[in-house]
């Protein structure tokens, strides 16, 4: 090792022992050096760090990011042992990075930034989706009222037929290809309680828009709520006369709580160790408390579940493309956007091939099929038997709608 080198570093860890047991800040120490480029200082400092002399301490809007000595280095530099660095395997000097490229300490600062500096504001994205989901509850209400339904009724559990009409998802809805759904049921919710544990939820998340920007926190979201969607109607669709009608943001919430989890876990070599283990704490309890109510009647665990690994791996995912190798950003864009295509393609497939879900399938099908042979008769409708035929399938069909329409037996579920 460079005897420069050597006694930059022992600099390092002569100045953060003057200031022990108070933090020491690098930028102060940057300004009162001699000249060295900071670059170079944030290399050393974070070879020191690897070799267990230093740890991450606090942030400081002012003076930027601050370290302490460990217990090891304290020990190392009473018994004159610095030269025992020379045995730690230390981090090689970078080549000059690309221009899109983003050194480990500059990922370091972006990752601080976005923790400490937004504080406990609330991003537009956040306050939109709660604006929405307010605004939808506010529609579905004056539909319902509209319809005779009693306001107290609504307010306690919704309306499953206006809920439905205005965006709830049933397996038969995709087997008439209404996807769609599986967006819009993520903004529906039956009842008052359930709109506003979901918009707490939401505003209790509201630092998870600064960590990953607007956008993408947009896109994590919805994803989430497809996903959510998606595997909630398959693992509980119901049966053809008694469906099941999905509605609620829980799936896309559950994938905004997870991807907190792997944020914080790439990160944490950027953050001071009690701020990460703090936060992993108050997550465990959340997705503690948040499992058990998955496992209580009317409340699809499938949705929170499906939500919450498609937030883990988007997350995983936009991780990369921010902080990761540049070239590699494009492969990572084509991955995120291959997680819904996935899921609604193995959903199509199973829509075809699952027994529970290609009973509503078969259904639409058949009443495709009646419909086309009451507007194109065959010649064979000409005898009195075939238009009576004709006349009771026409009936049939009359009565599964208004059968739909009021959804009697029909279960709802809390997403």
């Amino acid at each position: 090792m460079p005897e420069t080198e050597d006694t930059l570093r022992k600099e390092i860890l002569d100045a953060c022992q003057h200031r022990h047991p108070e933090p020491f800040f690098v930028k102060e120490f940057i300004l009162n050096s001699h000249g060295e480029d900071a670059e170079e200082v944030y290399r050393h400092l974070n070879d020191l760090r690897l070799a267990g002399f230093m740890r991450i301490h606090s942030w400081d809007d002012t003076q930027g990011q601050s370290y302490l000595l460990t217990e090891y280095g304290q020990t190392m530099l009473k018994e004159n042992k610095f030269s025992t660095l020379d045995l730690v395997p230390l981090t090689e000097r970078p080549e000059k990075p690309a221009e899109t490229a983003r050194t480990t300490f500059e990922v370091g600062e972006a990752i601080r930034s976005s923790y400490y500096e937004q504080g406990n504001m609330i991003g537009r994205v956040t306050l939109a989706l709660m604006a929405v989901n307010v605004i939808m509850f506010i529609v579905a209400a004056a539909f319902a009222l509209a319809e005779g339904v009693p306001v107290m009724q609504f307010f306690a559990n919704g309306d499953i037929d206006t809920i439905h009409k205005l965006g709830a998802l049933t397996a038969e809805d995709l087997a008439k290809g209404q996807w769609w759904r599986l967006i819009t049921s993520c903004f529906l919710h039956f009842g008052f309680a359930h709109l506003l544990m979901n918009c707490a939820t939401l505003f209790v998340a509201r630092r998870v828009e600064f960590l990953w920007g607007s956008a993408r926190f947009l896109l994590l979201y919805l994803i989430s709520g497809l996903c959510g969607s998606a595997v909630g109607i398959f693992i509980r669709p119901g049966l053809p006369d008694s469906m099941v009608v999905l509605a609620g943001a829980s799936g896309a919430l559950w994938g905004v709580m997870c991807s907190l989890a792997v944020w914080l876990f790439m990160s944490r070599k950027h953050l001071p160790p009690d701020v990460i283990q703090g936060w992993m704490r108050q997550l465990v309890l959340a997705l503690i408390l948040n499992v058990s109510i998955s496992m209580l009647p009317r409340i699809s665990a499938g949705a929170h579940a499906g939500g919450g690994v498609a937030g883990v791996l988007v997350a995983y995912l936009l991780f990369q493309q921010m902080y990761g190798n540049p070239a590699l950003r494009n492969i990572f864009h084509v991955g995120i956007a291959l997680i819904p295509t996935l899921t609604m393609l193995a959903l199509s497939s199973l829509m075809e091939n699952n027994a529970r879900l290609k009973v509503f399938t078969d259904r639409e099908r058949k009443e495709q099929s009646s419909l086309i042979q009451q507007n194109h008769p065959t010649t064979a409708s000409i005898h009195p038997q075939s238009l009576a035929g004709a006349d009771r399938s026409q009936q049939l069909g009359k009565a599964t709608s208004r059968r739909e329409a009021k959804f009697p037996g029909h279960d709802r579920t809390v997403g």
